[in-house]
């Protein structure tokens, strides 16, 4: 019988996997992917399509804004930890998008261990040092609530100029981050699919009944 996993970091130590594949076992792997290269399926989700799509919003919205005149704004982000596969390609593709726009200033790039109080504190710290911030763009949707909460206990919500509200970017899906969205907190969402799984079961079942299946597969990217 094959066995699933889902690595919790990118390159996760490939000694159990090797010896689980060498011993005629099939592992598939979800989401980040393991350091054996010759793992039997690497089922891969969309972390560029959340990144990408929280740039693309984002000009979206400042264009609209301003009728396209001007492209400019100031940002935080609130990333996932240093050097991990999520925060690593999240945060780049959303960086490329923005990279063609020159009159948006990121003030800070904060990284934490996917601590929900480490997020609100440095939250915190931003809209204590910056007076001016446009945006935050989240590494998931725990960082995004407790920007919203953050920005709220500090009355900045429509801080901005002219009285705007402060743009929230969110990734991930949450029965809270859906909530905030309906209440106009968070502007918008890229979920991270939840086909990952899935795909990795049905890909587990072909196996085991004799069928071929891919060594990678990738996920398709779901709307904002």
């Amino acid at each position: 019988e094959p066995i699933v996993t889902g690595p919790m970091i990118e390159a996760s130590p490939p000694p159990p996997i090797e010896r689980a594949e060498k011993a005629g076992i099939p592992v598939l792997t979800s989401d980040r992917v393991t350091a054996y290269k010759d793992v039997t399926s690497r089922i891969s989700g969309n972390f560029p399509a959340n990144g990408a799509q929280n740039g693309m919003y984002l000009i979206w919205q400042l264009a609209k804004e301003t009728g396209g005149q001007d492209i400019a704004a100031n940002g935080v982000i609130l990333g996932k930890p240093a050097g991990s596969t999520a925060d690593t390609i999240r945060t780049g593709y959303f960086l490329k998008v923005l990279s063609y726009f020159p009159g948006i200033n990121i003030l800070q790039y904060y990284h934490d261990q996917d601590s929900r109080e480490q997020s609100y504190v440095n939250a915190q710290n931003a809209l204590a040092t910056y007076p001016e911030i446009d945006v935050f763009f989240n590494g998931d949707c725990n960082k995004a609530a407790v920007a919203v909460q953050a920005i709220d206990e500090a009355n900045r919500m429509t801080s901005r100029k002219d009285g705007k509200k402060i743009i929230v970017l969110s990734i991930d899906d949450s029965k809270e981050v859906f909530s905030l969205m309906d209440k106009g907190l968070i502007e918008m969402n890229a979920p991270y699919t939840p086909l990952t799984g899935d795909i990795q079961v049905r890909a587990a079942i072909k196996k085991i009944i004799g069928e071929d299946v891919p060594q990678d597969i990738a996920t398709p990217n779901i709307n904002m």
